[in-house]
């Protein structure tokens, strides 16, 4: 990403595509290339919220319990599961 996109950013969204697995295996470098370019006024790593797209999807089962686990595990506030197609959490 380029720090013009965020560079005056005091929160985040990093979006993971629940059809493509891999999406949510590039998660942990997206939020650490977020962590290692912008910072809050007072140093501290801008706080960013993990969202599981396409989840109006029959096929696509969310693992609560993995993401709460994810998101503890690498400092995410929190996760959504959202459906940009209905609107979903959005």
């Amino acid at each position: 990403m380029t720090s013009t996109y965020y560079r005056y950013a005091i929160a985040a969204v990093v979006v993971f595509d629940l059809e493509r697995p891999a999406t949510f295996d590039s998660v942990a470098k997206w939020h650490a290339d977020l962590n290692d370019k912008v910072m809050l006024a007072n140093g501290d790593p801008v706080p960013a919220i993990l969202l599981a797209n396409k989840a109006d999807s029959a096929m696509n089962a969310v693992d609560e319990a993995l993401l709460d686990s994810y998101c503890s595990q690498h400092n995410f506030i929190g996760w959504f599961a959202t459906s940009a197609k209905t609107g979903q959490n959005v």
